[in-house]
């Protein structure tokens, strides 16, 4: 299916774009623990890499995976998580890239190239929020554990892509390639706002409370961008 065009609406306000040289098909990004990095996950080469917030590659870790697609950092022990799409997994990494736990996503349909595509944690309690990204849309919550809590359907965007928290309201923040937005929406994925990206391929996005910053990494493109996040502009 070709990208959705954005209508004109209020968008969000880019700082900067740069290309990430080294980083092929980035597809998931996180902010560190430092609140100074970003780690991004490549479904190309199964590697997870560590960007300074300007996109200098400063780290990258062989993760042994195939079709990797979202990434999470542990915001209690600082360990990686990564999601296999088409297998419906959950794979839990230290910082060296070794395997710590593997999970299985119970109850979901068939997953093929519309499977799993991002991921995130909750700080408060370690609930892991996973995306699949079409036929359906859904929002799925695990406890640590890796059971299943809950499987909403999402129907408010053309595909589902990337995933970040917003700690500030308690929210999730859905990134959608095809319809080219960004939405804040309840841990329930009821969505609350939109905002339109203009980005071809947004595969993933993170979210830095302490420099109120947005940033979205291009799949097709191989660049980081950077925005405001709490500005916006009336039209594209």
């Amino acid at each position: 299916m070709e990208p959705v065009a954005a209508p004109l609406g209020p968008s969000l306000v880019e700082i900067q774009e740069v290309e990430l040289s080294g980083v092929p098909e980035p597809s998931g990004l996180v902010l560190d623990q430092d609140g100074e990095h970003l780690w991004t996950v490549s479904d190309q080469t199964g590697f997870m890499y560590r960007l300074t917030m300007s996109g200098n590659l400063v780290e990258e870790i062989d993760l042994d995976g195939e079709d990797l697609e979202g990434i999470a950092v542990n915001p209690a022990d600082g360990s990686i998580f990564v999601v296999e799409e088409s297998l419906g997994q959950v794979l839990n990494f230290d910082r060296e890239g070794n395997l710590l736990q593997r999970i299985t996503v119970e109850g979901l349909p068939s997953m093929g190239n519309s499977g799993l595509e991002g991921i995130t944690i909750n700080p408060a309690n370690g609930h892991i929020f996973l995306l699949k990204e079409k036929n359906p849309g859904l929002l799925v919550e695990l406890n640590p554990a890796g059971d299943v809590l809950a499987i909403n359907d999402l129907g408010f965007a053309g595909d589902f892509s990337g995933l970040s928290f917003d700690t500030d309201n308690n929210q999730l923040m859905i990134l959608s390639d095809q319809s080219a937005t960004l939405n804040w929406c309840t841990l329930e994925g009821q969505k609350l706002k939109t905002l339109y990206t203009h980005l071809d391929k947004g595969e993933g996005v993170a979210f830095s409370s302490v420099l109120n910053k947005i940033f979205l990494v291009s799949d097709s493109q191989a660049t980081l961008s950077t925005y405001h996040a709490n500005s916006e502009s009336s039209s594209p």
